[in-house]
């Protein structure tokens, strides 16, 4: 039987029986919070009398709920098959609202939170929503397509001839604004060629790329997908055509992608003088580091001030301490924290000027046992033979402690040496004390002692 609770409550039970050891089962249970935030999920499988290892048989994840809808633009001028995945993996999608129009319409942003590009348009129209984009300050992604030119504030595109590239992706190791799953890298880096116009693409400002070009198996540094990384608006590059191909054989991890690109770009930016830099997830197994910056009203780094910062959990505190300078940031490595939810607390303080922020992150646990959902008998048995060993059945646990006691391996031993086995074994020894005791004698003999 398998238990779903949410936020501590039971919200869904089901009954499954396996058939055999590789047997999958998925379930869908819908919940309906109440308020955002973050809230543990946690997902249990009641033992059977047979069942052996029961460390796989419990999992806890921690989500954040967010607390209203996001509303998101798509604007094209032209039915492509693109349009038609981006809109499939929404679909169905509670807290999401897909508006559309296109490049000729005027639309109000006011109550939009993502503006998604799809295609290119006249220079004219492309001006204009790239500038009611940024006087609303609202975040957007570009599928740029193969169509016409691409000249704009945001990034420019120098076209060497009128051919399109067929390329492959290959991953960015150095990518490091959120974490991407490897089923999201492996999906897109085998997927089928993406149509890039064939020049040269030169973004502005500060960029990371999470996708780099593969051209004709030859890796290259050119960007593929980019993801800004400045603090005036959020926004993401998809250059050329033909994603849906990735949706199509890979629907799941296009998904994901597509809506951290959403969340990432949704996400109103920092303008402020003081910024905390943090990942919104991590692992128990990874070191939870914070970063964070100062501007000064030259809009220049400065590190001057002094930051402190508290880790909260449960409304507890859990650490008080001061973030170090380098160069002209600041950095803390917190270290491996136990699963939960986490606040943080940023005081900067220079003179009598002090500014406090606040920012939050989830620790999810990762265990080992639940990477795999059965034993490998195999792997085992072969291993304890391999290596002289025995392998044994948790019914038979009983035996593992009588076979280490009667093992040869951990029998104690004592050795016992006397003076004169010493001497047996090294003469030298014998004649020097011979020797010594032969050079007293005559001395005392000589001294009148004796």
């Amino acid at each position: 039987e398998i238990v779903m609770k949410f936020d501590g409550k039971k919200v869904g039970r089901v009954k499954y029986v396996p058939k055999s050891n590789n047997d999958f089962f998925k379930l869908n249970f819908k919940v309906q919070a109440k308020s955002g935030g973050v809230f543990p999920i946690d997902i249990d499988v009641k033992n059977q009398k047979d069942e052996q290892f029961l460390g796989n048989n419990s999992l806890r994840r921690f989500i954040t709920v967010k607390s209203k809808k996001l509303k998101i633009l798509i604007v094209s001028d032209e039915p492509h098959p693109d349009v038609r995945a981006i809109k499939t993996a929404f679909w169905g999608v509670d807290d999401i609202e897909i508006l559309e129009t296109s490049f000729s319409k005027k639309v109000s942003l006011e109550l939009v939170n993502v503006v998604l590009l799809i295609g290119n348009s006249s220079t004219t129209n492309k001006s204009n929503w790239l500038n009611l984009i940024k006087k609303k300050k609202k975040g957007f992604i570009w599928f740029t397509g193969t169509q016409s030119a691409y000249n704009n504030e945001f990034f420019k595109f120098i076209r060497l001839d009128q051919s399109n590239d067929e390329i492959m992706m290959k991953s960015n190791p150095s990518f490091s604004l959120f974490k991407v799953q490897n089923e999201i890298k492996e999906a897109f880096e085998n997927s089928t060629p993406i149509s890039v116009p064939f020049g040269q693409w030169k973004f502005k400002g500060d960029v990371q790329s999470l996708m780099l070009q593969k051209i004709k198996n030859v890796q290259t540094d050119y960007s593929q997908i980019v993801f800004s990384d400045s603090d005036e608006i959020n926004y993401s590059i998809y250059l050329g055509s033909g994603y849906w191909r990735i949706a199509m054989r890979s629907p799941d991890a296009f998904h994901k992608l597509l809506r951290k690109t959403v969340d990432f770009v949704s996400t109103k930016a920092d303008n402020s003088q003081f910024r905390i830099k943090i990942l919104s997830e991590f692992t128990d197994m990874e070191e939870v580091i914070i970063g964070a910056e100062f501007y000064n009203k030259l809009g220049e780094l400065d590190n001057i001030g002094d930051i402190t910062v508290s880790l909260i959990q449960n409304d507890s505190l859990i650490l008080n301490s001061e973030l170090q300078k380098t160069r002209k940031k600041y950095r803390y490595n917190f270290g491996r924290l136990l699963p939960g939810a986490y606040v943080i607390k940023a005081k900067y303080k220079n003179g009598n000027k002090e500014i406090i922020k606040k920012s939050s992150f989830i620790v999810n646990k990762i265990s080992v046992e639940a990477e795999n959902l059965y034993l490998n008998y195999e792997f085992l048995s072969g291993l304890s033979d391999n290596s002289g060993g025995e392998y044994f059945d948790w019914k038979n646990r009983g035996l593992v402690i009588k076979t280490l006691n009667s093992s040869k391996l951990f029998r104690n031993i004592s050795y016992f040496e006397l003076v004169y086995d010493l001497l047996l074994k090294y003469k030298w020894i014998f004649y020097i004390l011979i020797s010594l005791v032969t050079i007293e004698w005559i001395l005392r003999k000589w001294q009148g002692v004796i």
